[in-house]
């Protein structure tokens, strides 16, 4: 979870409204719940951006295009790169997160 610029973090609950991006890291048992329930759930708090890494390395970056519904902006593959805006400026590489391992 990324938190906006302004909001101090703690280790308490966040609200959601706090909450400018969601990182997913996909697993077996997460699967089909995070491609699913979990995003819906996201979308309906109304949080901007949820980025998913999926098993085989990809990113697909959704975005909320309502009140309740995300849409795909991007899905970065193993091999290529994608530079986002928001919620900040950054490249996404999926080879970089497994490079070291």
């Amino acid at each position: 979870m990324v938190l906006y610029p302004d909001v101090v973090p703690s280790d308490d609950w966040q609200e959601a409204s706090h909450v400018a991006l969601v990182v997913e890291i996909a697993s077996d048992s997460t699967a089909a719940y995070g491609k699913g329930t979990k995003t819906i759930k996201y979308a309906e708090a109304g949080i901007p951006a949820y980025w998913r890494v999926d098993r085989d390395g990809s990113i697909t970056v959704h975005a909320l295009m309502d009140e309740a519904q995300y849409g795909i902006v991007a899905t970065v593959r193993p091999g290529a790169t994608w530079s986002a805006s928001f919620p900040f400026r950054v490249t996404l590489d999926p080879d970089a997160l497994t490079a070291d391992l």
